[in-house]
């Protein structure tokens, strides 16, 4: 099933497992488990650290789960996670083996902290683009802690299910059984529907913070050209602080996506430090002019809202 280019490419990045994985499969008589035992198989033989063991007993088949050497199996897909899926695959092997998890360490403290039983399932598409992005985000916290259990169920093996529940559009999650959201999430999001005290330990970033001499809200044309000016401006300073923020409606909270002092300001909005993991961008290189950049690249960010 996979190309032997793509294998290369695998077994680079799934050489970097720090403990034994097993990837556990429960398969019937159909394709589609010939095709699950396959794609296992395969990956099976990139990496000395993934064992592939046919002995799950789960109602949804074909399936398999992503389990830590300490037996934990808290992540479960009910798909054959090719297309959009296959890093979401590669990022829980190696999460589950023992790489970091790559989120903010406020985040992840506030994934460890929450207390109750979270059982996700979230229905996907191979085809869908929106869907990684939750798949990642929940099975991330279900690395980081052990209250959480996810299973990714692809609705074109289980037609009669998805009709059954009405589910239309993807990403589809539901939590402990019941509808908890739909359409794409980060991490934040998620969190902010599950910890009722996400928007004041949000607000607690920003308490110790020097204040700016300039906030403007709003991500729009309007407010980017307004911070843009008013940092080549400098309100009469040349160290004058100046921040962009849009407001995130799923969290209640202000997220910082533009910071400049006069010195750095130009006509482009530019990425003056690395975005956070929560943020997602859509990004073109900036024409450089003779004399209006560093001679490092800058990115010209477009946010959509």
């Amino acid at each position: 099933m996979l190309e032997e280019t793509l294998k290369s490419q695998l077994r680079d990045v799934l050489g970097k497992i720090e403990t034994p994985v097993t990837l556990r499969a429960s398969l019937d008589n159909s394709d589609a488990a010939s095709k699950m035992r396959q794609f296992l198989s395969e990956c099976a033989t990139l990496s000395e650290n993934i064992a592939l063991h046919e002995d799950g007993e789960w109602d949804r088949q074909p399936s398999f789960s992503v389990a830590a050497q300490d037996g934990t199996e808290s992540i479960r897909f009910t798909a054959i996670p090719m297309g959009h899926e296959l890093t979401s695959f590669v990022l829980a092997v190696l999460q589950v083996g023992g790489v970091p998890v790559k989120l903010p360490d406020a985040t992840i403290a506030q994934i460890r902290d929450l207390e109750g039983d979270f059982q996700f399932t979230t229905y996907i598409s191979l085809s869908c683009q929106n869907c990684p992005e939750v798949v990642q985000a929940i099975n991330a916290m279900c690395v980081l802690n052990s209250s959480f259990k996810h299973e990714i169920i692809d609705g074109a093996l289980f037609q009669e299910e998805v009709t059954r529940k009405n589910i239309m559009p993807v990403p589809q999650i539901e939590l402990n059984g019941a509808p908890f959201a739909s359409g794409r999430m980060d991490a934040m999001e998620i969190l902010a529907k599950l910890d009722d005290a996400a928007p004041a330990k949000a607000a607690q970033q920003y308490k110790d913070a020097a204040p700016f001499d300039v906030l403007i809200i709003g991500g729009g044309p309007a407010g980017a050209a307004a911070a843009i000016y008013a940092a080549r401006k400098g309100l009469g300073r040349a160290s004058s602080r100046i921040a962009l923020a849009v407001r995130s409606w799923k969290q209640r909270t202000l997220k910082i996506i533009f910071r400049s002092r006069r010195r750095m300001a130009r006509n482009y909005p530019l990425s003056l430090k690395p975005m956070s993991a929560p943020m997602k961008w859509k990004s073109f290189p900036a024409r450089r002019r003779s004399g209006s950049f560093p001679r490092q690249n800058r990115t010209l960010i477009i946010r959509s809202l």
